[in-house]
């Protein structure tokens, strides 16, 4: 069955765990329990406390649907309303990891499959994010 990367899941708990449009420590307490996943909050960086948890649930259900549940669940526009632009800068961000993946968040917040990418596409598009600085990724 189909797993994220650990190079995807940090990327994507990077996201997350921004200071500025991540998630905060009730957001994240909020979907991770809604999710039925164990989290705890730890000396560690956000960033890691995420990932963590994101790695051992898919580890656990050895396929990516926990970590695509929690991606419904943070990114439901309800949870943005009072501030529909982090929405948009958060689904932004996160999107650009994502396509590596195959998925993207639209704009009502449900998860879709997208084209599929070659490793030479994945391989060119990591360079430019990384190297380039277009976006946040990580490799």
């Amino acid at each position: 069955m189909a797993t994220f990367s650990e190079t995807d899941l940090l990327a994507i708990s990077e996201v997350f765990g921004h200071s500025q449009d991540g998630l905060t420590e009730s957001e994240l307490n909020s979907a991770f329990e809604i999710c039925g996943f164990p989290f705890e909050s730890s000396s560690t960086s956000r960033t890691q406390t995420i990932y963590q948890a994101l790695k051992e649930q898919q580890a656990t259900g050895g396929d990516q649907k926990s970590v695509l549940a929690f991606l419904r669940v943070s990114m439901s526009p309800d949870r943005f309303e009072e501030n529909p632009d982090r929405f948009s800068r958060l689904r932004a961000q996160l999107n650009e990891q994502l396509m590596l993946c195959g998925f993207q968040i639209e704009e009502d917040g449900s998860l879709s499959k997208t084209e599929d990418l070659d490793d030479e596409q994945i391989g060119l598009l990591r360079y430019m994010f990384r190297v380039i600085g277009l976006g946040r990724l990580v490799d």
